[in-house]
Order: structure tokens, then C-alpha cells, then sequence
């Protein structure tokens, strides 16, 4: 369902009739990039932000902040936020499985203090090296701004995930970069 020309009032109007007749356990998701979609990207129960020539506003008010102005990335998020929890889960079973057969094993009396070592540090280092999987297979950097062009000198930059700017940037307009959460600009 799509609806097209609605004023602001109308845009949270419409995502209020669908959330109310949402069937439960299932999430609505609002697609936008101007600054008359902030308030229903924040209604909405996942606001995803067209971020590469959206307003601030919509980009403040969103979960999820797309540097790309291209539909076909939403779908590219939700395969890796399914990728990642998949992975997720999976390091949390495999803990848990692991600390109660440690923990089953000593109440017989057959584990040995390398075995609880190996559970209680062992089990740890091997999750992160199975989250790192996250950053194979699904490229991430997709969702980054994928244009190789540099930004004209007057453009000022976004924003970065960074605490601060690197030396070269020419943000402008960002105020304090670590207020503002968006994906790095390639340009600076």
C-alpha cells in the first residue's frame, strides 16, 4: 500500500490508521527523506531516513539512516540486520550450551578447572570471532554512500560515527560531530 501528495498531519494520520490496523507481532516500517516525514519516521515503528539528500530533521527522527538515495537499500539493510541477529543468536546458544555442560559436568565431578577456564573465557573469544562473520558475505559498505565522486567545497559533510572529524573534513553545519549519529561521508 502506497499513498503519494499527503501534507504532514495526513503522512501521521495514515501511519496511525496502519498501525492500528496492523496484525500483531509484525512492524511497520516508514520510508522517507524530507523534513515533513520527521514526525511519522518517528511514529512509525521503524523510521528508515533516505539519508544521501535528506532534511536533518528526518535523518535525526529515523531508526535507520540510509546514505543512499536508492529504495532497493532498505532491503539490503533488513538481509543484514537478519544476517547479524542470526549470528547473534547463535553465539548466545552456543554460551549458554557450553556454561551449563561445564556446569553439569562439575556437578558429577568430572570438570576440570581448564574446562571452566575454557567456558568462562574460552567461550567468550570464540563468540567474537563468530560475530565476526557479520562482516562477511554481506557487504556493509553498500549501504555507505557509494558515489566516487568527491562533494563539491561548498557541500558540507554529514557527519561521522567517529568522536571526532578527521583532519581532512570540512563539516560545516554538523556542529558537534559526536551529536550527530549518520554514516561517514567518503568525500571527507
Amino acid at each position: 500500500e502506497y499513498h503519494a501528495e499527503l501534507l504532514p498531519a495526513d503522512k501521521v494520520n495514515a501511519v496511525e490508521r496502519l498501525i492500528a490496523e496492523k496484525p500483531a507481532g509484525t512492524t511497520l516500517a516508514f520510508v522517507g527523506d524530507g523534513i515533513n516525514d520527521a514526525p511519522v519516521l518517528a511514529r512509525a515503528d521503524v523510521g528508515i531516513a533516505m539519508g544521501g539528500l535528506g532534511s536533518d530533521a528526518a535523518i535525526e527522527a529515523a531508526d535507520v539512516v540510509l546514505m543512499d538515495d536508492k529504495p532497493s537499500k532498505v532491503a539490503t539493510a533488513i538481509r543484514i540486520a537478519r544476517h547479524t541477529l542470526k549470528i547473534a543468536n547463535e553465539n548466545v546458544w552456543f554460551a549458554i550450551s557450553v556454561k551449563v555442560a561445564v556446569l553439569i559436568l562439575a556437578g558429577f565431578g568430572l570438570a576440570t578447572m581448564w574446562m571452566a577456564v575454557f567456558a568462562d573465557v574460552g567461550v567468550p573469544v570464540l563468540a567474537v570471532l563468530n560475530a565476526m562473520r557479520t562482516l562477511n558475505g554481506t557487504s556493509q559498505s553498500s549501504l555507505i554512500r557509494t558515489s566516487t565522486t568527491a562533494r563539491p567545497k561548498d557541500t558540507p559533510c554529514r557527519g561521522h560515527l567517529l568522536p571526532r572529524d578527521p583532519p581532512s573534513c570540512r563539516n560545516t553545519s554538523a556542529g558537534r560531530p559526536w551529536q550527530r549519529m549518520s554514516f561517514a561521508c567518503p568525500a571527507c
